[in-house]
């Protein structure tokens, strides 16, 4: 079992033993990383006793991080992770991609959680994503729209 201490900039410290790392100053999170007997990676946000706690950020909580059976320096992995709504209540599976399981904290998740508490809903973030899918259909068709009529 190893954890790990992160700071707001992204940067993490490692170490078999929490007390250790607890006695860092300004550690925004913990994270304790375990390993099943199938050898798979497991990750949990802990506190500096090492109980299992939320990353929370605004009205959006990191509730799990799935088992990982890989970790690449290079290629990229999906991760499912599982965040809650906490104003509503709402449960939902998220799916990222990352190269190493520790390294989605500072470089997927924490962001992921940010840009859904400027969203201030899950259901907004989702059609913020539609409206941008949307806006490059119609760039796209209107392109086409502009290439056949220069063929005429």
């Amino acid at each position: 079992m190893t954890y790990y201490a992160f700071y707001q900039n992204g940067v993490s410290v490692s170490n078999p033993n929490i007390s250790d790392l607890s006695q860092y100053p300004d550690i925004e999170y913990f994270v304790k990383e375990e390993y099943s007997v199938h050898g798979y990676a497991k990750y949990t946000t802990v506190d500096a006793k090492g109980l299992p706690v939320p990353l929370k950020i605004g009205g959006f909580e990191l509730r799990d991080v799935g088992y990982v059976s890989y970790v690449s320096a290079t290629k990229q992995y999906p991760f499912t992770i599982t965040i809650c709504e906490t104003r509503l209540n709402n449960v939902f599976p998220v799916t990222l991609y990352g190269t190493n399981a520790v390294s989605i904290y500072p470089g997927l998740v924490v962001p992921f959680l940010n840009l859904l508490n400027e969203h201030g809903s899950y259901l907004s973030y989702k059609q913020s994503l539609e409206v941008e899918r949307l806006h490059n259909k119609v760039n796209s068709l209107t392109k086409q729209l502009e290439e056949c009529r220069s063929r005429i």
